[in-house]
């Protein structure tokens, strides 16, 4: 398969999984607007326990306990004895997701959303659980239902263990909740949002199969190395573009760049380097007898989303050399006249000192109030191939930018006239239309 045909294919999985998601609306749900969608402790298993255990606020008492019980086979006279449901059960050698037990058994469950497994995770479950009853089950819950490593299930008992699937088991076991919860109380709702995360999630976990099957044999998968190749160089070129527009717009603002290098973009894709735009607050100038020059600094970055955070660097007389310091090292190395300084800046930002890297940081969110995810290239980056999208988004970020400048800058400046700084770093030229400044020290 040629490359062409190869994207072509993949191309309209994608777009088929877009459709799909348009006639559905699944990708809309409070669970995924506060960004929790795929959290296996923080999430679904909070909410898997609070809809199983008979305790629940759910008002429903063991009703959708025994509804799951029915839905994992457990045998009817063994449903109808007293169950109780436990959450991140600690036993000697590990601790358990869920355990459900009841005088004659118990059921072990073992979720997995992105999390990889344990050695021997399974089996040493299995023995805990023979401890506790004759009759047991060890369940093994992932997206759609997949195998446990061989390093985990190695020795269990293949008669007692049961895959479970969010796609399938808690899906129908979640249908079955819905049939016996009147429709007008909060329960029914919170149901009902919680199977469109799972929808969510499952159909991307498809989609992800789909693609991973078309790559067969040793030409399909050159192909799609070539893909992915070509794929680092784009991205990093919206990354690049990004940062530059953010550049041009600030200095529209009159806020100039004092630090920046455009080489990182290069390889952001391979780990080694992050993108770092500073602007200067205030330059405390040498202190004692170091030659290097400590500055608070706002920087624009990139970890696996932008962000915008307060930063303490030292600079090297030569000033190529710009090196990121923790608070208390700074400190150590600070005069007093510099303690001043830095308390309006805790003052200012309400900064927790126990952060034991930056002063302050905090995401910058696009128009749509999502994250720009770098990392897995979301779509809030997608949309940045686009220059006018880019231009809009730059002008935005460059705004706030301004205006966060300015704040502390007044913190730190009192004295100091409230238009912005004019200056431009002696280091900063310009090359090809790019500002080029000297690479970042981490």
């Amino acid at each position: 398969m040629h490359k062409q045909e190869l994207l072509e294919k993949v191309s309209k999985a994608i777009i088929q999984y877009n459709a799909q998601k348009e006639r559905t609306g699944a990708d809309y749900n409070i669970f995924s607007v506060l960004d929790v969608e795929r959290k296996e402790v923080g999430t679904h298993s909070r909410i898997l326990f609070s809809l199983m255990s008979p305790n629940g606020t759910h008002r429903q008492k063991d009703k959708y306990l025994k509804l799951f019980l029915r839905e994992i086979d457990v045998p009817l006279p063994l449903r109808k004895r007293p169950w109780q449901v436990e959450r991140e059960w600690v036993f000697s050698h590990g601790r358990i997701d869920f355990f459900l037990h009841c005088p004659e058994m118990c059921v072990a469950i073992e979720m997995k959303i992105d999390a990889g497994d344990q050695d021997a995770q399974l089996f040493r479950y299995e023995q805990y659980a023979k401890t506790k009853s004759d009759i047991y089950r060890v369940c093994y819950l992932t997206l759609q239902g997949s195998s446990p490593s061989q390093q985990s299930a190695q020795g269990v008992n293949e008669k007692s263990f049961q895959n479970l699937s969010f796609s399938g088991h808690i899906q129908r076991w979640l249908t079955a909740c819905l049939e016996e919860t009147p429709a007008s109380s909060s329960a029914y709702s919170f149901i009902q949002q919680y199977q469109r995360l799972i929808n969510k999630i499952t159909e991307e976990e498809s989609m992800s199969e789909q693609i991973s099957d078309l790559i067969q044999g040793a030409d399909h998968l050159r192909g799609a190395i070539a893909i992915s190749n070509e794929l680092n160089n784009i991205k990093a070129e919206v990354m690049r573009n990004l940062f530059e527009r953010i550049q041009e717009e600030c200095i529209v603002l009159d806020l100039h760049p004092d630090y920046y290098d455009d080489e990182s973009t290069n390889y952001y894709s391979k780990g080694k380097y992050a993108p770092w735009l500073c602007y200067e607050l205030k330059e405390f100038g040498t202190v004692g007898k170091s030659q290097n020059k400590k500055a608070v600094t706002l920087s624009i970055c990139v970890n696996w989303a932008l962000f915008m955070s307060v930063e303490l660097v030292e600079i090297a007389p030569d000033e190529d050399d710009w090196g990121v310091m923790v608070p208390e090292q700074f400190g150590k190395r600070a005069a007093g006249k510099i303690s001043a300084a830095l308390q309006s800046v805790y003052d200012q930002l309400e900064v927790d000192k126990e952060n034991s890297n930056i002063l302050h940081w905090s995401y910058i969110f696009d128009s749509n109030e999502e994250k720009f995810d770098f990392a897995q290239f979301s779509e809030s980056c997608i949309r940045l191939r686009d220059n006018d999208h880019l231009q809009l988004e730059a002008r935005r970020i460059a705004e706030r930018i301004t205006v966060e400048h300015q704040r502390i800058c007044e913190a730190l400046n009192p004295n100091r006239p409230r238009a912005h700084d004019q200056r431009r770093s002696a280091t900063a030229t310009r090359e090809g239309g790019r500002f080029r400044f000297p690479v970042r020290r981490i």
